[in-house]
């Protein structure tokens, strides 16, 4: 966006700060920009006094910009924050910026009621990096927030994600003040912005999710209050608050202000290599599991239109309510299974959508995220058959045998199942279990709503993500169980 604003702007022979709208005259007239010459903005300087700044005119500048309209006003010759955030040799300008930066926007928070509304998060604003005849270091000006909106849009989709990467979309106030900040202070302690993805649709769904690497893995050897601070700043929204663990602005304001943090490098702890190597190994096993169980659920979400209709046309059958009373009445077990057995038919169970016979495998709440990402496939496949017909969902192991048919996209279950034996006694049996899990190829895509409902939708074609688990089996009820499963991608 800095290249439509332009500070080394000449009007009437004086300088000032213009903002390239894009738009020719005609365009420029049928948008109706001109009335953004009457929104004024607000200039918070270091102490907290704010100034209006106003808007004095529109105009074509033949220098800058041709043919293009400009509104400019009175010179402000900022940077964008965002541009001082990013790189690597600015961090510790941008902490000790970022302060100021912080303090103002609490500042004008209150004045947002008054008609000057606030362009939200760091993007909307510009500020003064170094002392000038005009204005003191640390002093931020707040454009009119319908100016600063267009001109983020003009830039096109790429300003537009880069501004929505410090914005929460459902929070207001003094939350969405803290959400920014704690998206600031992640951007400039772990190197980049905790929100990386560049569709707008996906990126909306990891803010609302908290879906990021946490600071503590993402930046080794962090503070840990520091890291608290930013996890909780940028928590998922509470829906029923009975207590709010977002910090407000002026807390987080008050925690870097403290004296040692003058220092950027002093909210960090040395650590040892070995530590380090630790980490890192943890915020790649973080990142993996995170991006499976995101997945699922969004894939599970992204057929919930469906489960839906076909749902209430089987509850209007009683479907739903013989099939549990049928499943209670002959519920399955493992007695008289072998240890490898019990193994064998809990994997085989994937590929049957079989979750009453693999919950009978284990013991308590073990494997329970594999049994329901089963029911859920059992449901879809359920509710979906009812209007689409059968194959609805097939099994990886009459999908492989049958030579990996196109038609057959929807395919789920367990195959190149190999075990080996790693401890066996009486009452214990540990046993090493390496196998492919194979999915529908929607899972592996992030794919929007209306693709997947168009008539002409074809299901991606399916894969596999190679796992290696760690089992654990007992006796229980005079039963082989499966105890514990420890998984390994």
């Amino acid at each position: 966006m800095k290249n439509r604003l332009l500070s080394d702007l000449q009007i009437e022979g004086r300088p000032v700060l213009g903002f390239d709208t894009g738009l020719k005259a005609q365009a420029f007239a049928q948008a109706k920009l001109a009335q953004s010459i009457l929104q004024p903005g607000s200039i918070v300087y270091p102490e907290g006094r704010i100034e209006t700044w106003q808007p004095l005119g529109a105009a074509e500048v033949s220098s800058r910009a041709p043919g293009n309209m400009i509104i400019w006003g009175p010179l402000f010759p900022g940077e964008l924050m965002t541009e001082v955030l990013l790189p690597q040799e600015r961090k510790k300008e941008a902490f000790d910026l970022f302060r100021f930066w912080l303090r103002a926007r609490i500042v004008i928070e209150g004045q947002s009621s008054d008609g000057n509304p606030v362009y939200p998060g760091p993007a909307g604003s510009l500020i003064i990096t170094r002392n000038n005849s005009l204005y003191p270091l640390g002093t931020v000006f707040f454009p009119p927030a319908d100016l600063i909106k267009r001109i983020i849009d003009n830039e096109g989709y790429g300003s537009v994600i880069n501004a929505m990467r410090y914005v929460h979309p459902d929070l207001t106030g003094d939350e969405e003040i803290a959400f920014s900040a704690g998206a600031v202070l992640y951007t400039i302690f772990c190197g980049g912005p905790p929100f990386t993805r560049n569709n707008i649709d996906v990126l909306r769904e990891d803010i609302l999710e908290a879906v990021f690497v946490p600071p503590e893995l993402a930046a080794p050897g962090i503070d840990s209050e520091l890291a608290s601070l930013i996890n909780r700043a940028m928590s998922p929204r509470q829906r029923k608050k009975t207590i709010n663990t977002r910090p407000s602005a002026e807390s987080i304001l008050d925690f870097i202000g403290r004296p040692y943090s003058r220092q950027l490098f002093s909210w960090f702890r040395e650590i040892n290599e070995e530590e380090y190597n630790k980490i890192t190994l943890d915020r790649d096993q973080f990142r993996r599991k995170k991006e499976r169980s995101v997945k699922t659920r969004r894939f599970i979400v992204r057929n919930g239109t469906m489960l839906t209709v076909a749902m209430i046309a089987m509850i209007s059958f009683g479907l739903i309510t013989r099939g549990y009373i049928r499943h209670q009445a002959d519920l399955p077990n493992t007695v008289g299974m072998t240890p490898i057995e019990v193994v064998e038919t809990y994997y085989g169970s994937f590929g049957e959508l079989d979750h009453m016979l693999m919950e009978a495998c284990v013991i308590g709440r073990t494997g329970r995220g594999d049994i329901e990402m089963v029911i859920n496939f059992f449901v879809m496949s359920r509710m979906r058959r009812s209007y689409e017909g059968p194959n609805v969902l097939t099994s990886a192991q009459v999908w492989l045998d049958a030579g990996q048919p196109e038609a057959y996209r929807n395919v789920f279950g367990v195959t190149d199942l190999s075990l080996r034996v790693l401890l066996e006694r009486e009452d214990l049996l540990v046993v090493e279990a390496g196998y492919l899990l194979w999915l529908p190829g929607s899972y592996f895509v992030d794919l929007e709503m209306d693709i997947i409902l168009r008539d002409d939708f074809i299901e991606p074609p399916p894969n596999s993500i190679a796992y290696r688990d760690i089992l654990e089996l007992t006796i229980h009820r005079d039963a082989w169980r499966i105890s514990s499963i420890e998984r390994m991608e």
